[in-house]
């Protein structure tokens, strides 16, 4: 009988965890952030710890649930430059 690998049930696992859209995005900021350290990052508590890691060189903001503010904050943000 053949050994079936681990994430035999989800095919596309392994694909997903190396072309994951959140680490590429994570990764363009960090890119981005080492020619421009003024880089904001605002979040409306999505649950994910991808922007936790000490290392990023972006700061983050994370605002809780409150969409609506966070357009006027990123508004008051982009016009104090």
């Amino acid at each position: 009988m053949k050994k079936r690998s681990k994430n035999y049930l989800n095919p596309m696992a392994e694909i997903v965890k190396s072309k994951d859209s959140r680490r590429i995005f994570i990764e363009t900021l960090n890119e981005l952030a080492e020619h421009d350290p003024t880089i904001v990052v605002l979040i409306c508590d999505v649950g994910f710890n991808y922007l936790d890691d000490p290392s990023n060189k972006f700061k983050v903001l994370n605002l809780g649930v409150t969409e609506q503010s966070t357009m006027i904050i990123a508004a008051g943000l982009a016009l104090s430059g």
